[in-house]
C-alpha cells in the first residue's frame, strides 16, 4: 500500500509538474549545507527567507539549535538563493545578518554576534562576485548613505530624538535621494551583469517595499537564464500587478466594502470628485490604530 500511495503521489507530482507554468525544470534540485561557527555556545539558528512566495517550495526558513558554538543547516536548493541568519539565545534575538548567499553544496560559515546587521563570514561564489563587483559598484552610494546615517544621528541628538517637522522632511528628502541612486546604481550593475543571482534578490527586496517604474527596466535587463528561474517568474508577475497602480493610471476597479463591511460596490462613485483612498499595511500597528 505505501509504494502505491507514493507512486500515486509521483504521478499527481509530474501533472503538476507538466501543467503549472510556474513550475521549471531548467534548474536542477540539489542541495547546499551550511556549516557554521559561532561566538556564543548556545541558542537557536534561523535561516530567515526575505518572502516565502518567491522561494522554489514556498519555504519560510530553517531552524538548528546551535551546540558548542556550532550549527548545520541542509537543505535543496536550485540556484543561489538569499537569506537572513538570525540567532536566539534565552528568547532574545542577539545576531541578525544582512542579506547573504547560498549555493550548492558544502559552504562554511562564521559568525560574530557583535557584528550584527553585517554580512557573515561565508566563501561562495555569489558571494565573491558580491565582494569583488557589488561591493565597489556600489562604494559612492555605501558612502553617500554613511554620511546620511552620521548626519541624522547628529541632528537626531540635537534635538533629543523629538525632529522638528522641518528637519524630518529635509531628512526624508535626502533618503529619497538616496534610494534613488541605489536603484540607478542596480540598474547599471544588471545591464553589466544580466546573470547576477545578487541583482535578482536585491530586486526582491526592494519590491518587498514598494514598487517603483525602474524596477520593471532593471527586471527587463536580467538575462534569459536568469529570468526563467522561479524567483524571477514570481517577481516579474509582481512588477505586472503592481504596475496597474502606478502614479499616474486610472486606479483599477475593485470590489469594495465600506467601513460597516455589509455593503459592497464595484467602482467608486462617479458623482464624487474626489475619493480619499487609505493604503496600510496589515503589520503596520500605527496604520491599525487609526481605524
Amino acid at each position: 500500500m505505501k509504494n502505491l500511495i507514493e507512486t500515486g503521489s509521483f504521478k499527481v507530482f509530474i501533472i503538476l509538474c507538466l501543467f503549472n507554468p510556474i513550475f521549471s525544470f531548467s534548474q536542477s534540485i540539489d542541495n547546499f549545507t551550511l556549516k557554521g561557527e559561532c561566538d556564543i555556545q548556545s541558542g537557536i539558528v534561523h535561516l530567515g527567507a526575505l518572502e516565502s512566495i518567491y522561494y522554489p517550495f514556498k519555504l519560510d526558513g530553517y531552524d538548528t539549535k546551535l551546540i558548542n558554538g556550532k550549527f548545520i543547516f541542509t537543505a535543496p536548493i536550485k540556484y543561489p538563493y538569499a537569506f537572513r541568519l538570525f540567532i536566539m539565545s534565552d528568547g532574545i534575538v542577539v545576531y541578525l545578518s544582512d542579506l547573504f548567499f547560498v549555493e550548492k553544496g558544502l559552504q562554511l560559515i562564521k559568525v560574530n554576534t557583535n557584528e550584527s546587521r553585517g554580512m557573515p563570514k561565508i566563501n561562495n561564489s555569489t558571494i565573491k562576485e558580491f565582494k569583488l563587483n557589488y561591493t565597489s559598484w556600489f562604494e559612492s552610494y555605501n558612502l553617500n548613505i554613511s554620511k546620511y546615517i552620521n548626519k541624522k544621528d547628529s541632528i537626531n541628538k540635537i534635538y533629543n530624538n523629538a525632529l522638528p517637522l522641518k528637519e524630518e522632511c529635509e531628512l526624508e528628502n535626502e533618503m529619497k535621494i538616496l534610494s534613488n541612486q541605489n536603484d540607478t546604481l542596480l540598474l547599471l550593475y544588471t545591464k553589466k551583469y544580466p546573470d547576477s543571482y545578487i541583482a535578482l534578490w536585491k530586486l526582491v527586496e526592494k519590491v518587498l517595499n514598494g514598487y517603483k517604474d525602474i524596477y520593471d527596466s532593471i527586471a527587463n535587463s536580467f538575462s534569459y537564464k536568469l529570468k526563467k528561474t522561479y524567483t524571477a517568474m514570481v517577481l516579474i508577475e509582481k512588477l505586472k500587478a503592481a504596475r496597474v497602480c502606478r502614479i499616474g493610471n486610472p486606479f483599477p476597479i475593485l470590489n469594495l466594502s465600506d467601513s460597516k463591511k455589509n455593503i459592497y460596490v464595484n467602482a467608486f462613485n462617479s458623482n464624487y470628485k474626489y475619493t480619499l483612498i487609505d493604503f496600510w499595511f496589515s503589520n503596520c500597528s500605527p496604520c491599525k490604530a487609526r481605524l
